[in-house]
C-alpha cells in the first residue's frame, strides 16, 4: 500500500505458512473466556490455504485452495529499494482443493485476516481450530436467541486461511473432502 510518499509493506507470515518462521509467544494460562483446541486435519499438510468460495444454502460450504511456492524467484523492489529475490505463493493446476462443509450452522462470519484482532493467550495452531469459549461465542450468545432455541451443544470453529478467517458456530465438526478441481456449484 502506498500512502503519500511512504510505502507500507505488510507481509503476514504468521497465519499458516509452515515454510515460514513463526514468532512464538511464551505459554501462559488461557483466561477463562477462552478454551481452544487445535484440530489436526488434512489441511495441516499444506503450507498456505486461500478461500476460493463460500456458499450457504443449507450447508455452509467453504472451498479452499492450496497456495504453493512458484518455481521461479522474482525480484522484490519497492519504491526503488531492492529487497532481493523472493518466491511468490501462487495457485496452480497442481494446487490441492478441499471442501470444508459445516452442518447445523447457527452463525458464521468471514473476516479479512488483516482486519482481525489477535486474541491474548490464544496458542492454538493449525488451519482448523475449535473453541468452547471465545469472544465470538460471547457475541453470538448476547445478540441472538441461540441459548434459548438453539441446540444443546455447539462449538466455535475457526478456519484460519492466508487472507481470511472463517468463524462458524455449529452443532458438530465439519467434514473435509478433497475436490478434483475448482468448485462448480453456484
Amino acid at each position: 500500500m502506498q500512502y503519500g510518499s511512504a510505502v507500507i509493506l505488510f507481509i503476514d507470515y504468521s497465519v499458516n505458512c509452515k515454510d515460514c518462521h513463526l514468532l512464538q509467544r511464551e505459554s501462559e494460562p488461557l483466561p477463562k473466556r477462552w478454551s481452544e483446541q487445535s484440530m489436526e486435519t488434512i489441511l495441516d499438510t499444506g503450507s498456505c490455504w486461500f478461500l476460493e468460495r463460500a456458499l450457504y444454502p443449507d450447508i455452509l460450504k467453504i472451498y479452499v485452495v492450496e497456495g504453493v511456492l512458484s518455481s521461479e524467484p522474482q525480484k522484490l523492489n519497492i519504491s526503488g529499494v531492492d529487497l532481493g529475490t523472493a518466491y511468490a505463493t501462487v495457485i496452480t493446476e497442481a494446487s490441492r482443493r478441499y471442501l470444508v462443509s459445516f452442518e447445523n450452522v447457527l452463525a458464521y462470519q468471514i473476516t479479512r485476516e488483516s482486519l482481525t484482532r489477535g486474541e491474548d493467550n490464544v496458542t492454538a495452531t493449525g488451519t482448523l481450530r475449535a473453541y468452547e469459549r471465545s469472544d465470538y461465542l460471547d457475541f453470538v450468545r448476547s445478540s441472538t436467541l441461540v441459548d434459548a432455541i438453539g441446540p444443546e451443544t455447539y462449538t466455535h470453529f475457526s478456519l484460519v486461511l492466508v487472507d481470511d478467517v472463517v468463524d462458524v458456530i455449529a452443532g458438530k465438526e465439519p467434514s473435509i473432502e478433497q475436490m478434483a478441481g475448482p468448485p462448480t456449484d453456484t
